[in-house]
Order: C-alpha cells, then structure tokens, then sequence
C-alpha cells in the first residue's frame, strides 16, 4: 500500500511562530492494513493543538471504498486534543449487526491533514502548511479493549447448518462466572424465532450449532464442560 509521510519539511505559515514549525510529527496506523473497528488513532503534533477548531474538517477521516459497493462516509467518533496530541475515538456499535460503528468494515480510509490558510493551527497560531494524506485499512474485527483482564463473552451466535444463517443471541458482555440467559419468551417477541433445519418436528433432522465469542484466544485444553456449561432453566409453573 501506498503512503504519505509522517514528517513534512519545514515551509512557510500564516501563523505567528517561525516557519514551518507547527507540523504533523507521528501517526502510526499510516500505511497500515487490518485495522480493528474500535482502534483510537493518535497524531502526535510539533506543538500543542489549538482544541477550538473543527477537527472533523482538519483532520477528517473518510471511507474511500470504490467497487461493486462504494462507501464514502466519514468516520463517526470524537476527537480529543491533550496538547501535541490529538486521538481520534470512533463510535462504538449498538446494532446487532455492528454496521453503526465508528469505521466500517473491510474499510480503505483516508485521513486528509488540512494545510495552508485555513489549515490545523497550533495554540500558537501556526497553521500546517502543506495538505498530507494517509491511508490505513479496517478489518471485521473489534480488539481487546481490556487485554489485562480475563477472556469475556463478545458473543453468543446459533448457527442452521443447513443454510449457514446465523442468529446473534448474546446478552450484554457477561463476565467471568456470569450467566448468559436465552429467554425463550424474549426470543420469540422479538422475531428470534429459528427454523433448526430439515426434518420437522418431532424428530428434527438437524441439531443447531452454538458458537461463543470470546475476547481473546483460548487454551483448547481449558475448554471443558466445568468452563463452559449449557443448561436448561424451568420456571416452576412449566
């Protein structure tokens, strides 16, 4: 992949400090393929940034996806100036299937670095001088936010092996040693309702498959049934 580099060379401002002093010093992901959804991107600046100024403008980052399935939205998130740094937090998802996140996935993004006159300042009143781009790629995937703590529940699926559809029954990120319920009266008023395949009923020909999404690799050998238990619950008046 093609990229800009981090650095520019020192040219003239509209600011009021020396020339060329205020530019762009680092940004990592610059260049970079497979990008998790939920990764914050830090720009590191030769002086503190000027926080009251529209970053979405000076430092937006885009979707340029081209294709069978063209994207050009903008990355939705925050961004938050501490002095030389600014770092970019995208949106967290809410919908099942995760397509409100901040970058979207399989994403090819471009951050466009504003310069000139109306350029990203400093607190000093520097001004970028010259435009820089960047590109970076997204994955699928969302990583670890927490990879000090034990592995948590990212997802519980149901997959019909007959049609390889899937359904998302998870419950909001269960912790170690904590229930992750599936309520059949949920289930079905909400239109979760799962042919499990072939057969009928009732001798159903095809069993459903359960997949648990854990946040980080697992240790096969840790993988019992004293780990990780299904079991029914009955409520006393069935």
């Amino acid at each position: 992949m093609l990229f800009a580099a981090a650095v520019v060379a020192a040219c003239s401002t509209n600011g009021s400090g020396s020339a060329g002093a205020f530019r762009l010093i680092e940004f990592l992901e610059s260049g970079k393929d497979n990008i998790p959804r939920n990764r914050t991107l830090t720009f590191r600046f030769s002086s503190s940034v000027a926080p009251a100024q529209d970053l979405f403008e000076r430092l937006k980052i885009q979707n340029v996806q081209t294709g069978d399935d063209p994207n050009f939205a903008r990355a939705v998130g925050s961004y938050v100036v501490d002095g030389e740094r600014v770092t970019f937090i995208p949106a967290l998802p809410n919908a099942e299937d995760r397509s409100d996140a901040g970058f979207k996935a399989d994403g090819n993004y471009v951050v466009f670095l504003k310069g000139g006159p109306d350029g990203l300042s400093s607190s000093g009143g520097d001004r970028v001088a010259v435009p820089q781009e960047f590109l970076f790629d997204t994955n699928e995937f969302f990583e670890d936010p927490l990879p000090t703590d034990p592995p948590r529940v990212l997802g519980l699926l149901v997959r019909d092996v007959t049609t390889n559809a899937t359904t998302d029954l998870a419950r909001l990120d269960p912790r170690p040693s904590e229930q992750g319920l599936l309520d059949n009266a949920e289930l079905i008023s909400n239109g979760y309702v799962i042919d499990p395949g072939a057969g009928g009923p009732p001798n159903f020909g095809t069993a459903w498959e359960f997949e648990l999404l854990i946040s980080e690799p697992i240790d096969p050998a840790t993988v019992t049934p004293d780990n990780i238990e299904m079991f029914e619950i009955f409520a006393d008046a069935t």
